[in-house]
């Protein structure tokens, strides 16, 4: 069921590409709102056809949050698409360790600590997508 609650905002759901980001993602589609799909790999692609099929307005895009240098290009690249303002961001993306605990380096750690903690917590994240996305204001 499609509705308009959030009609002509911006939302940028990270970790959209499957779980809890997609189902969120699909969520505020069907409100309305236009959805940047944000996953590391090719799973936002899937996410965003779904989205487009229901009738909605959703761009793919392609991030790895751990890669601090490519958050601010990356945003950049969104806001110059023509995508808009970003009203809405849900914070969603983690990482899990896929290592046993003995076998986990300070690397791995270090990358875990920084998706889901310092991304999550540090707003250096939301700064950037403020930043990066605001559309200019017409002048009076």
């Amino acid at each position: 069921m499609k509705n308009d609650e959030f009609a002509g905002l911006g939302c940028l759901v990270t970790g959209a590409g499957r779980g809890i980001g997609r189902e969120l993602a699909l969520a505020f589609a069907a409100a309305g709102a236009r959805v940047a799909v944000l996953d590391r790999d090719d799973s936002a692609n899937a996410v965003v056809k779904e989205i487009r099929a229901a009738g909605g307005t959703a761009v793919p895009v392609m991030l790895d949050l751990a890669d601090t240098a490519a958050i601010e290009p990356t945003l950049a690249s969104l806001a110059s698409s023509g995508f808009g303002a970003i009203d809405i961001l849900v914070n969603n993306a983690a990482i899990v360790n896929p290592r046993a605990f003995l076998d986990t380096t300070p690397a791995d750690l270090e990358t875990v600590l920084r998706v889901n903690l310092h991304l999550a917590l540090g707003g250096s994240f939301e700064r950037d997508v403020y930043t990066s996305t605001r559309v200019s204001e017409p002048s009076p």
